[in-house]
Formats: C-alpha cells, structure tokens, sequence
C-alpha cells in the first residue's frame, strides 16, 4: 500500500469530516512528510537496536559511544562524552565501567591535564565499530536500494537542505 493509504489506515480514529475541515488550515503534505520520516525513523532504529542485541551484544548507548570515540580520534573525556551524548555524569560514568568491564575502551590519564582521563577505544572495541557500520550500511541499503540513483541523490539532497534547517 501507498505511504498516504497507510497514513489514513493507520489513523482509524480519526473522524475524517473533521478531518476535512482540518485539512483547510493545515498543509496536509507537510504532515504526511513528518509522519513518513517518522516511520522510516522508527523502523530502521527499531532493526538497528534488535541488531546491536542479537548479533554484537551491545546497546544502543555504547555503540553510540564506540562511534562518536571513533569520530573524534578515539579518545573523549567523560566529560565530552557526557556533553555529546546527553547523559548525566553518573550515567556516563556507569556505562563507561560496563564498557571496561566488556573490554571495549579504557580510561586513561590525559597527557595534557593529569588530573583528567581520557576514554580511548580498545582493539575489541574498533572491531566493533567495523560491525556496527557494515550493520548500518545493510540497513540503509535495505530501506533504500529501490530507489534509482537519480531518485537517491534528490531525496538525500532535500533530507540535506532540511537537516540545515535544525
């Protein structure tokens, strides 16, 4: 079925006269759009997270960790970390332990401030990012390798021109 068709199935409470008249002041496009990339979100996240569970034993947080370390050098402090990733410094300091614990980083002194550590990626931990990736790139290929080429670089153009509007 259409995305549109399945908007409106999956909306079954709605009382579509009311629905109607609603559609007068509302750009009703604009509304499909945000659904649309809502359910896109969702479901490539909800594949992502089962995934991160059954094939690298990992959640969502530390690979959210092991891939912003891998972007930034592999090496953060928690503070950075924290900062980054919109936990609480407890938060960041519990799952950092269990990181460890998994020998996926370690916590080292800073060479430039002693009395701060910095979280660096161990060898277990870059061969997960190799995962995590490679798992990425099947799950975008998945929801968009039907599309032409064409249709991609347009599509992958106005996400673009939007994600500049945050």
């Amino acid at each position: 079925p259409s995305l549109g068709s399945r908007w409106k199935k999956e909306q079954k409470d709605i009382n579509y006269t009311k629905y109607d008249e609603i559609t007068k002041y509302v750009d009703v496009e604009n509304v499909q759009i945000g659904y649309s990339i809502g359910l896109i979100y969702r479901d490539f996240f909800k594949k992502f997270k089962s995934v991160l569970k059954t094939k690298l034993n990992l959640n969502e947080s530390e690979a959210d960790i092991l891939l912003l370390l891998y972007d930034h050098n592999k090496a953060l402090t928690p503070k950075e970390l924290s900062e980054k990733l919109f936990f609480t410094t407890g938060g960041i300091t519990r799952l950092l332990k269990s990181m460890e614990n998994k020998e996926l980083l370690i916590r080292v002194n800073s060479q430039e401030d002693g009395r701060s550590k910095l979280v660096r990626i161990e060898k277990k931990g870059e061969l997960l990012i190799d995962k995590i990736k490679t798992e990425i790139n099947s799950l975008a290929y998945g929801h968009f390798n039907f599309l032409e080429k064409d249709k991609k670089k347009t599509l992958l153009k106005t996400l673009q021109e939007i994600t500049k509007t945050l």
